[in-house]
């Protein structure tokens, strides 16, 4: 889960989103991995985040598997 400070800048820096060949991640819309979320498979390659998150690009926690 990121601090309200990281949270903050993380929404402004993160336009796009690309998985290495083993990394899977999901994002959510709350804290402490709750709410709306959208995953990202190993090898994914997204170039327009906040359309494809569906919740207006607000991202409060995050999971990263490799």
């Amino acid at each position: 889960t990121l601090d309200k400070g990281s949270a903050l800048q993380l929404k402004r820096d993160l336009r796009s989103v690309v998985t290495g060949p083993r990394a899977t991640l999901t994002l959510y819309e709350k804290q402490f991995l709750s709410a709306r979320w959208v995953g990202f498979t190993p090898d994914s390659r997204e170039p327009s985040l906040a359309e494809k998150l569906g919740f207006g690009g607000r991202i409060e926690s995050m999971k990263l598997s490799c």
